[in-house]
């Protein structure tokens, strides 16, 4: 009696291409930028967001120090 066929499961892979053929050099540079420009907009964003913190943690402390000036003596 013949032996049933075997089945073999091939898994496609893809292999990575080198990144000369993958995009040309002028769409590296492209890319490039616009992962620099989206870093300097994250960057500021929380550069900002920093400095309102200080701001605003600033003015808090001042305001207490203003309020405890009233009631010490002269």
């Amino acid at each position: 009696m013949p032996k049933p066929a075997r089945l073999t499961v091939r898994h496609r892979t893809r292999s990575p291409e080198p990144l000369a053929f993958s995009s040309t050099s002028s769409e590296n540079g492209t890319r490039k930028r616009k992962i620099d420009l989206i870093n300097s907009i994250a960057k500021a964003k929380v550069k900002s967001k920093a400095n309102l913190f200080c701001h605003s943690y600033l003015k808090e402390r001042e305001f207490s120090v203003q309020t405890l000036e009233k009631y010490l003596p002269q």
